[in-house]
């Protein structure tokens, strides 16, 4: 059997000592035989029910994100003795996912659980989620270009002659001779 490539540490042992050894008690092993054999060996009652604690404790993280959520809760439920049925996932995923989202995905965009798939949920998560982050970075952005142009010109300090300054000094007026195109100052009252 090529299983011995798969194989490391106690598993390995075990397996060189109960399936290869030639003192071995069953002399014709199946592959089957040598799974059932491995799996009462190996794995434990308790196992499984961490795969079931873990799948009910399972929640979002902004760092894993939706997806990386829906891979967690169902590489728990496919570890667990008795797989959980849709509903169940669904209302599970639902339990762990942001307030914000969930109200997105209830009350905004309608979706319900018991006519939806999981699969449309994750996928309106996934979206509200990148709008979410979207609308963060360039918020973010928008906020660090106003700091920038704080610095520049502190408020309450325009840039350029005052209010006073102008009203002392206004802008000559000059006239435009719209034949000849030739500005004039004809006319033009200084004060």
């Amino acid at each position: 059997m090529l299983l011995t490539e798969h194989l490391s540490g106690d598993t390995y042992k075990w397996y060189m000592r109960h399936v290869m050894n030639v003192n071995r008690k069953v002399q014709n092993w199946t592959f089957e035989g040598v799974m059932h054999a491995l799996y009462k060996r190996f794995v434990h009652p308790s196992s499984m029910q961490d795969a079931r604690e873990g799948f009910r404790n399972t929640r979002y993280t902004t760092k894993g994100g939706i997806q990386g959520y829906y891979d967690t809760l169902m590489d728990h439920a496919h570890n667990m003795a008795i797989y959980p049925d849709d509903y169940t996932i669904l209302q599970t995923f639902l339990m762990g996912i942001p307030s914000s989202i969930i109200t997105e995905l209830l009350g905004t965009i309608g979706l319900s659980p018991e006519t939806n798939s999981l699969e449309d949920f994750v996928t309106h998560a996934k979206e509200i989620e990148q709008h979410t982050r979207n609308k963060s970075y360039y918020m973010t952005l928008r906020e660090k270009e106003k700091s920038q142009q704080g610095k520049t010109a502190p408020k309450g300090k325009e840039t350029g002659p005052s209010k006073e300054a102008m009203a002392d000094n206004p802008k000559p007026v000059v006239k435009l001779d719209h034949c000849t195109g030739e500005a004039s100052d004809e006319g033009i009252s200084s004060s």
